[in-house]
């Protein structure tokens, strides 16, 4: 089974010269969580599923004081960081979008992290 955060928005710092990094752009992060549910299904507990709203708080907080050059290596490290918020999460797929050209809506960058398959890029 999987959950799905759509378009969660948060400002990052983001790019690659020190004057693009200086104020957060806004990225649109959509992320996929796979994982085995059946205890939660059977139950209807919280506890036995992953709290998406607890998930959200996190993201935030970890992007704060944080900064990244480019979109491939900040959705890497935020793939792996949300894959280990969460026992229950099996695979993490992230796509983030940010505006940077006036001639297209946005650029994305996605990446699965798959807990059995970690440290392959």
């Amino acid at each position: 089974m999987k959950i799905f955060i759509n378009n969660f928005r948060q400002e990052v710092k983001i790019g690659v010269t020190e004057q693009e990094r200086a104020f957060p752009q806004i990225i649109s992060l959509n992320i996929e969580l796979a994982g085995d549910f059946a205890r939660a299904i059977a139950t209807d507990d919280l506890s036995l599923t992953i709290d998406y709203t607890e998930v959200c708080q996190k993201i935030t907080s970890y992007l704060i004081n944080r900064e990244w050059q480019l979109m491939e290596k900040f959705v890497y490290q935020l793939a792996v960081f949300i894959s280990d918020l969460n026992p229950l999460i099996e695979s993490v797929e992230l796509k983030a979008c940010k505006n940077v050209m006036t001639q297209v809506d946005s650029i994305s960058v996605s990446y699965r992290f798959n807990k059995n398959e970690a440290g392959k890029v």
